[in-house]
C-alpha cells in the first residue's frame, strides 16, 4: 500500500481484530476520538484552571490544546501504514515516530494562542517525550532543532513527514481539524507548514536554549523560571490521559479517588479515651490547654488527656493551612503524633475539597522514611477498630518496591474469571495503584520525591495525583541532608504548580521547610492571640511558652550522657571506645544491684539495653563482644536470632503460606524460658530464664516476615526484667514501638541521636525521666581495610602507631563535618549535678542548634538544586536519595527447606504465566533482602533470576533467588542476617 492509497480513516491504533471486543464498537480508533478523550482527561485530571489573570490563555486551553496535538505525528502516512503492520521492511522507521512532529505542532499552536514562552516550551518538552522520561531540557531541544535544520546530520524526519502529508489529503484533512480543535480555530495547517519551512519555530525554540555566534551551544541560562514544574506537569497529566484513554475499558471512574472518614478515627480515640478513663475530665481545647504542668506521664488517663489535647489542636489550625503552604507538627514521642497528623492532614483535606469545588476528596499521601517502618503506620489504617481500610481499594494504597501496589474497581474482583478479562483487570489495577488513584497512599521519601526529581514514564504516572493533595511528611530530617535543596526546590513544586499542602511532622522539626521561603505554620499553635502561643503564627516551637516546649517538659523520659570518647569526633580529637570495651559496659547497665535503691540511678530496676551502631559490621562486631562480656558476668548468652531459627524451620511447613509473625514470636519466647499469663496480657520469665543473658540483632539486611518476629520478641524481652541487650542499626530508629531501659548510640546527627532515645522509656515504664541515652563514639571495625595487619581495637598496630586509613563506623556514614557539628554542641551543652543533659536541653535547644549549623554549611549538593532550576531532568533522575557507594541487589532468601519449595512453586509460576509469576513473587515479598554487591557478575555467579531470564535479558526480573548454596553469602537469623562469605567488603560497612 502507497500514501496515495490510504483509507480516508486516520486512526490512532489498532483494537484486538482476534475476537473479545464488542462488536459494536469499531475495531479502529479514530485518532480525532483520542486525541478529544486525551485532551478531556488531561484536564480532569489535572484539574487545571479555566481562567487565566494575564491575558493569555488559561491553564485549561493550554492542555486541552497539548492533548489534542500530542499524537499529531500519526497524521503522517508512514505511521498510517505502520499501525496497520503494512510499513515496508528496509523502509526509515523514524518516519514512523510520531512525537516530534507532534511537539512541533503543539508549540506552533500555543504560539497562535497567545501562550506564555514557558507553557509553550513545557508542552514542547511534553509531548517530545510524552513515550519515555523527562530529558535535560536545554540539551535535548537544541539537538532536537538541529537535527531538522541540517538534514546532513541524518537526524531528521519531522520535516519529510511534513511533506508526506502535504500529498496525502486523508492525513491533511485530520491534521487541519486537530489544529483547529486544538485552538478554537486559530492554529491551521497551511500556517504551521510555514512556521515549519521558514524556520521561524526553530529561531523561536533555539532563543531559549542556545547562546554564542550562531546559537550554536546549548544553555540553561535563559530558560524561564519555574520550567521544570510546569513541564513535570503536563508532561504527567498527559501521559496519564493517554494510558487510561487507551485501555479497551473505560477507566473514567476508576480514577477518582474514594477517601476514608475521619469520623472512624474519631470514634477509635473516643474508645481509647474511655477506656483509659480520659473523659472523666474535660480535654483541654485549642484556646484554653490542660494544665500542662499537672501532666502525669505514668498516668495513661492523664496522657491521654495531653494527647487528645495536641490533637484537638492540629483539628482545629488545620483549615488555617489552606491558606499557607507548609503546616509542622513537633511533638515529642508518645504523644500520638501519627493521630494527630492524620486527624489535620483529614481535616485540611476535606476543607480543600470544599473550597475548591471538588467533586472528589482530594488525595492524603503519607510518606515515610523507610520501607521497615511502614508496616506499623499501615496497620493503623487496615486495623478493623480504626479504618479498615483495604490496601487493594480506591481508598488505601501501600506503594514501595516490596508492596503488592494495586487499586481494583471492584473490591470483590474476581480472580477465578477468565484469564483475558483477569489480566485486563489485573493490569487495570497495577495502573491505578502505581498512580496512586486512591484515598490515601501511604509510601516512602523515594517514591515520592524520586517521582518528582526525573521520573521515569511510570514514575510520573503518580504525580496528578498530587493536584491539592495533603502531603504529610513523617520524620523529614531523615532526607538525606545533600538533598535539602533540592527538595526545597520540589516542594515548591508541589505547593505552587500542585496547589498541593505539605505537612512536616517530627520530634525534630528540621529547617528543611521553616528556613525557606515557604509560608508556613504550627499546627500547635493556640487561636487565642492573646493566648500563651500567640507568637505561633509560623513555626515558633522554639518559644520558651511552646505548647511543644510545655509538653515537651511535661512528658520527658530520658537524660542524656555525652561520653568522653565523643570527642573523637571533634577537630581536637580523641579516643573513641573499642567495641569491647563498650560491650562491657552494655553488659553492666543489664545488672542490678539488689542493695541499689530505686533512687540510686535513673534506670534502677532496668535491665535491657538498645545499642544502635552505625553499620552493620559494627553491629556484629558489638554482638560478639557482648557474647564474651555476658559469661565474663556469669551469664550464658542466649541469642534470640538462634532461638527464632530453630522454631521456624520447625513451624514453617506449608509452602502455599507464610507463617504468621505472632504465631513465630510467640513460640520463640516461649523456646527462650517465658510464659504468658492470659490474666494479665503479659508474657513473663519462667526459672528457665536464670542465669541467662539475652542477645539480639536487628538490622535492614534481615527479611521482611523475620523483623516483625524479631522486633515483636524485643518488645517483651525489653520490659520483661532480664537482662538483655539488643544491637541494631539505624534501622530501629523511626516508626519502631519499643522500650529499653538504656540506650546506647554511636556518635550520629542530633536528630538521629533523638530518634534512638524515642526507643528509650518509651512509656515511662523506669518513671518520668527515668531513661538514660549514652552518646559516644566506637571504634574502628577489624575488616578488609586492615590488609591482613593486625590492630587493636583502638585502630593501632603491634607499634602502637595509629592506622590512617581506618575509620570509625560514623565515618563511613555520616560527613565528617556533620559529625563534628554534632560532637561540638554535645560537648558544649551544660549538665546536672548527675553528669546528665535534660531531654528538653537537647531535643529543644540543641537540635534546633544543629539544623541552624547545617544550613550555614555547605553540606546540601547544589548541583541537584540546580538540575531542578535548570530543568535537567535525566540528570536528575540518575541521582537517588539512596546514598550507595555499589550497585544494590533484591534477594528472595530461602530460610527453611519450605522457602526453597516456595522458589521452586515461584519458577513453575512464571513458567505458566508472568502474571502468576508476578502475583506470587509480591506474595513473597516478606522473604527478600536488598544486598550490597561490588560486582554482580563476579559475586553472585551462580545466583538466578527469579523469573529464570537472562542475565543478559535487559527485561528480566532484577530479583534473585538465594537457597543458600549458591556462594557468597549466608543467611543467618543470629548474625546479622544476610552477610558475605567472609564477613568483610560494602555489607560490612553498609547502614540499617
Amino acid at each position: 500500500m502507497t500514501p496515495d492509497q490510504l483509507p480516508d480513516e486516520i486512526i490512532a491504533r489498532r483494537r484486538n481484530r482476534d475476537g473479545g471486543a464488542d462488536e459494536d464498537v469499531p475495531n479502529d480508533e479514530l485518532l480525532v476520538d483520542h486525541a478529544k478523550a486525551v485532551a478531556d482527561r488531561a484536564v480532569w485530571l489535572g484539574r487545571f484552571e479555566s481562567e487565566s489573570g494575564d491575558g493569555g490563555p488559561s491553564d485549561e486551553a493550554v492542555v486541552r490544546c497539548l492533548g489534542w496535538l500530542h499524537d499529531f505525528g500519526k497524521v503522517a502516512p508512514a505511521f498510517q501504514l505502520h499501525v496497520r503492520g503494512e510499513y515496508p521492511d528496509g523502509k526509515d522507521d523514524r518516519l514512523t515516530y510520531h512525537a516530534r512532529l507532534g511537539a512541533f505542532a503543539t508549540y506552533y499552536a500555543l504560539g497562535q494562542l497567545g501562550a506564555p514562552e514557558r507553557d509553550r516550551l513545557a508542552a514542547w518538552g511534553a509531548v517530545l517525550r510524552h513515550h519515555g522520561r523527562l530529558p535535560d531540557f536545554a540539551e535535548r531541544t537544541f539537538e532536537t532543532v538541529q537535527n531538522e535544520q541540517h538534514a546532513e546530520k541524518r537526524g531528521q524526519w519531522a520535516g519529510p513527514q511534513i511533506n508526506h502529508v502535504q500529498s496525502c489529503a486523508p492525513s491533511r484533512a485530520v491534521a487541519s481539524r486537530l489544529l483547529a480543535e486544538a485552538t478554537d480555530g486559530a492554529a491551521s495547517w497551511d500556517g504551521f507548514v510555514e512556521a515549519f519551512e521558514s524556520g521561524a519555530l526553530f529561531d523561536d525554540l533555539l532563543d531559549a536554549v542556545a547562546e554564542g555566534p550562531m546559537q550554536a551551544t546549548a544553555t540553561t541560562d535563559k530558560l524561564p523560571a519555574d520550567l521544570y514544574g510546569r513541564t513535570t506537569r503536563l508532561w504527567s497529566s498527559l501521559t496519564l490521559a493517554d494510558k487510561t484513554a487507551a485501555a479497551d475499558r473505560e477507566m473514567a471512574d476508576a480514577l477518582r479517588p474514594q477517601a476514608l472518614d475521619l469520623d472512624r478515627l474519631e470514634s477509635h480515640i473516643d474508645r481509647l479515651q474511655h477506656e483509659s478513663g480520659a473523659t472523666d475530665t474535660d480535654i483541654g481545647d485549642t484556646d484554653t490547654d490542660t494544665d500542662i504542668g499537672d501532666i502525669d506521664p505514668t498516668d495513661e488517663a492523664s496522657l491521654n488527656r495531653l494527647r487528645e489535647t495536641a490533637r484537638q489542636r492540629v483539628k482545629a489550625n488545620a483549615p488555617r493551612l489552606a491558606d499557607a503552604e507548609v503546616g509542622t507538627l513537633t511533638l515529642p514521642t508518645g504523644l500520638g503524633k501519627t493521630f494527630a497528623g492524620i486527624t489535620g492532614a483529614f481535616e485540611l483535606r476535606d476543607v480543600l475539597a470544599e473550597r475548591r469545588g471538588r467533586d472528589t476528596k482530594p488525595t492524603v499521601v503519607y510518606a515515610l522514611p523507610y520501607t521497615s517502618i511502614i508496616e506499623q503506620t499501615r496497620e493503623t489504617f487496615e486495623d478493623e477498630d480504626v479504618f479498615d481500610a483495604d490496601p487493594r481499594s480506591r481508598e488505601f494504597t501501600v506503594h514501595h518496591y516490596l508492596a503488592e501496589t494495586v487499586t481494583y474497581l471492584d473490591a470483590d474482583h474476581d480472580e477465578t474469571a477468565d484469564e483475558a478479562d483477569w489480566e485486563t483487570t489485573r493490569s487495570d489495577a497495577e495502573l491505578l495503584g502505581e498512580s496512586w488513584r486512591s484515598g490515601v497512599v501511604l509510601t516512602t521519601f523515594v517514591q515520592l520525591f524520586e517521582s518528582l526529581a526525573g521520573p521515569t514514564n511510570g514514575q510520573g504516572l503518580k504525580l496528578p495525583a498530587l493536584r491539592d493533595a495533603v502531603v504529610v511528611l513523617d520524620e523529614p530530617q531523615a532526607l538525606p541532608k545533600r538533598w535539602w535543596d533540592a527538595i526545597r526546590r520540589l516542594g515548591r513544586i508541589v505547593v505552587g504548580e500542585y496547589d498541593a499542602r505539605i505537612l512536616s511532622m517530627t520530634a525534630t522539626q528540621p529547617t528543611l521547610f521553616t528556613d525557606g521561603d515557604f509560608e508556613t505554620l504550627s499546627l500547635l499553635a493556640a487561636n487565642d492571640s492573646d493566648g500563651a502561643d500567640a507568637a505561633e503564627t509560623t513555626d515558633d516551637s522554639s518559644a520558651e511558652s511552646s505548647f511543644e516546649r510545655r509538653a515537651s517538659e511535661a512528658v520527658a523520659r530520658v537524660g542524656y550522657e555525652v561520653h568522653e570518647s565523643v570527642r573523637a569526633a571533634t577537630e581536637d580529637g580523641g579516643t573513641p571506645i573499642s567495641h569491647a570495651d563498650a560491650a562491657a559496659e552494655i553488659a553492666a547497665a543489664t545488672q542490678t544491684d539488689g542493695d541499689e535503691s530505686a533512687d540510686a540511678r535513673p534506670s534502677a530496676g532496668g535491665r535491657s539495653v538498645l545499642a544502635v551502631c552505625n553499620t552493620i559490621g559494627s553491629s556484629r562486631a558489638l554482638t560478639a563482644r557482648l557474647e564474651t562480656a555476658f559469661r565474663a558476668t556469669g551469664r550464658r548468652p542466649t541469642h534470640v536470632g538462634e532461638t527464632y531459627q530453630s522454631v521456624l524451620s520447625e513451624v514453617d511447613t506449608n509452602p502455599d503460606e507464610l507463617p504468621d509473625y505472632e504465631q513465630l514470636a510467640r513460640r520463640t519466647l516461649r523456646e527462650l524460658g517465658f510464659a504468658y499469663d492470659a490474666d494479665r496480657e503479659a508474657w513473663y520469665p519462667t526459672d528457665d530464664c536464670t542465669g541467662r543473658g539475652y542477645l539480639g540483632t536487628f538490622n535492614s539486611r534481615y527479611r521482611p516476615l523475620d523483623r516483625r518476629v524479631l522486633i515483636h520478641v524485643a518488645d517483651e524481652l525489653s520490659t520483661a526484667g532480664v537482662p538483655f541487650a539488643f544491637v541494631s542499626t539505624q534501622a530501629i530508629e523511626a516508626g519502631v514501638d519499643i522500650s529499653f531501659a538504656r540506650a546506647y548510640r554511636d556518635i550520629a546527627p542530633l536528630d538521629s541521636v533523638v530518634q534512638t532515645a524515642g526507643r528509650c522509656n518509651r512509656s515511662f515504664e523506669w518513671g518520668p525521666e527515668n531513661g538514660r541515652v549514652t552518646v559516644w563514639t566506637l571504634a574502628a571495625v577489624e575488616d578488609d581495610d586492615t590488609d591482613g595487619e593486625d590492630f587493636d581495637s583502638h585502630g593501632r598496630d603491634a607499634d602502637d602507631e595509629p592506622d590512617r586509613d581506618r575509620k570509625p563506623p560514623s565515618n563511613y556514614v555520616y560527613d565528617g563535618g556533620l559529625l563534628r557539628a554534632a560532637a561540638d554542641i554535645l560537648l558544649g551543652l551544660g549538665t546536672d549535678s548527675a553528669g546528665t543533659v535534660s531531654s528538653v536541653t537537647l531535643e529543644r535547644e540543641a537540635v534546633p542548634r544543629y539544623f541552624e549549623t547545617i544550613e550555614t554549611q555547605p553540606w546540601a549538593s547544589e548541583e541537584l538544586a540546580a538540575f531542578v532550576d535548570d530543568s535537567r531532568a535525566e540528570a536528575l533522575g540518575h541521582r537517588s536519595l539512596i546514598d550507595q557507594d555499589y550497585q544494590t541487589v533484591d534477594l528472595l532468601v530461602a530460610a527453611t527447606e519450605t522457602d526453597c519449595e516456595r522458589l521452586d512453586n515461584l519458577n513453575d509460576a512464571f513458567g505458566q504465566h508472568a502474571s502468576e509469576g508476578f502475583e506470587l513473587l509480591s506474595e513473597l515479598a516478606d522473604l527478600r533482602v536488598s544486598i550490597p554487591v561490588q560486582d554482580l557478575e563476579e559475586q553472585l555467579p551462580t545466583h538466578v533470576r527469579a523469573d529464570h531470564s537472562a542475565r543478559t535479558d535487559s527485561d528480566g526480573l532484577d530479583v534473585f533467588v538465594h537457597r543458600g548454596t549458591e556462594g557468597y553469602g549466608a543467611y543467618k537469623l543470629d548474625d546479622g542476617g544476610f552477610v558475605s562469605d567472609d564477613g568483610r567488603g560494602p555489607s560490612n560497612r553498609f547502614t540499617t
